[in-house]
């Protein structure tokens, strides 16, 4: 069951919000594209992938050869956010929508960088370049080169959204069919824009985005749906045979992060990769891809808790907070010398001081196992000083 918004306002009792009716034919599928086009950040981009965080649109009803894509969107980063939107009531909202967004997105996949930039220009009045600027405020150095997105163009780094007020169950079942394109890396989501009415103001209304389902690509292939609240199914697909000697497949951002990484400080690859494949395989530790690095965090035992250990940035540095991470120990019910003394021996790899809060040091002048070994180290001592249970 899903919950209904509670409006509370200063001296009165509150009131439960009406939800407008997806039967009513007050709204058409252009005014849900113009809704996006004008308020990207009603798309939960960011919960599928970081890569597609921040998105600024390139326009509505681009063609492609087997039709129009509805919205074009895209990130920060450079990749391509695809939408199809389909109110409840029309009889298109089925089944067959994801294999035509799907199609769109094969298309995309055979653009190259000029195309792309031509259709910007002719929608936007603006370069692709100069709509990421523009939109981001980013500094030169951040912004995606042509070669960048030419690349998530032939890789088919794009995430497919599916946007209705409604979302039939049908289409659920058919996620699976992302697997026709699977040198695509595309991610595929269909999410509901739940629309209430305003009381006493019939022009305004509260629009409630949330994820119906999406597909993530995991290890070994396997595509999990995952629908909320109520359900999850997870669908086992065909091995995606890789080339030899080729890595499995990662996720957008992972790409992203190692090629941004590649590009600005290349000795720092090897190094970086070494502590962090480290690191992936500890169980204590999560590594979460950012837009401009890759943090090692450790959850704290019996407690939701995080201690931030190390961040490894796409510029090359190795960077730790050290009274970040004593104000988490302390939060975690943990003494704060642990976190100084950490400190203390980090400081014979992070020679480098940025600030009164961080302490850093270039990637590639790091000694990899003298450091490995003295987080190692870290990460026991608070193990043995969360207090076990029975």
């Amino acid at each position: 069951m899903k919950s209904t918004p509670y409006l509370i306002q200063p001296g009165t009792a509150g009131q439960p919000l009406k939800r407008i009716d997806p039967q009513q034919k007050h709204y058409a599928e252009s005014w849900l594209q113009e809704l996006l086009q004008n308020h990207p950040n009603l798309l939960p981009v960011e919960e599928f992938e970081e890569a597609f965080s921040n998105i600024t649109p390139i326009g509505r009803e681009i063609p492609t050869n087997v039709g129009p894509i509805d919205n074009l969107f895209i990130s920060e980063q450079g990749c391509l956010v695809l939408v199809e939107t389909k109110l409840w009531r029309n009889p298109e909202a089925k089944r067959e929508v994801l294999a035509q967004v799907i199609d769109y997105a094969a298309e995309v996949s055979k653009w190259s960088f000029g195309e792309l930039d031509e259709k910007a220009r002719k929608y936007a009045h603006k370069g692709l370049i100069e709509i990421i600027r523009s939109s981001f405020d980013a500094d030169s150095e951040d912004i995606p080169t042509e070669n960048w997105i030419a690349k998530n163009l032939r890789l088919g780094r794009f995430l497919i959204l599916i946007v209705s007020d409604h979302i039939r169950s049908s289409l659920v079942d058919m996620l699976a069919y992302v697997n026709r394109y699977p040198h695509l890396a595309t991610h595929v989501g269909l999410v509901e824009l739940q629309c209430y009415q305003m009381p006493g103001s019939p022009g305004e209304m509260m629009v409630v985005p949330s994820i119906v389902a999406k597909t993530e690509i995991v290890e070994r292939s396997i595509v999990q749906v995952n629908i909320t609240p109520e359900v999850a199914h997870t669908l086992a697909v065909e091995q995606i045979q890789s080339e030899p000697g080729s890595e499995s497949r990662r996720s957008i951002s992972e790409d992203v992060f190692w090629e941004t990484l590649q590009q600005k400080s290349p000795a720092s690859v090897e190094p970086a990769r070494k502590i962090l494949d480290h690191f992936r395989s500890h169980g204590e530790i999560a590594l979460t891809m950012r837009k401009s690095a890759v943090v090692a965090r450790m959850i704290v035992p019996d407690t939701d808790r995080e201690l931030s250990l190390f961040r490894i940035s796409t510029d090359g540095a190795l960077i730790c907070w050290p009274v970040t991470l004593q104000d988490q120990l302390e939060r975690a019910g943990l003494e704060r010398e642990l976190g100084a003394a950490y400190e203390q021996k980090l400081s014979q790899f992070l020679t480098h001081t940025t600030g009164k809060n961080s302490i850093q040091c270039p990637v590639k002048s790091v000694a990899v196992e003298p450091f490995i070994a003295v987080v190692d180290e870290f990460i026991e001592t608070i193990l043995t000083a969360v207090p076990q249970g029975d």
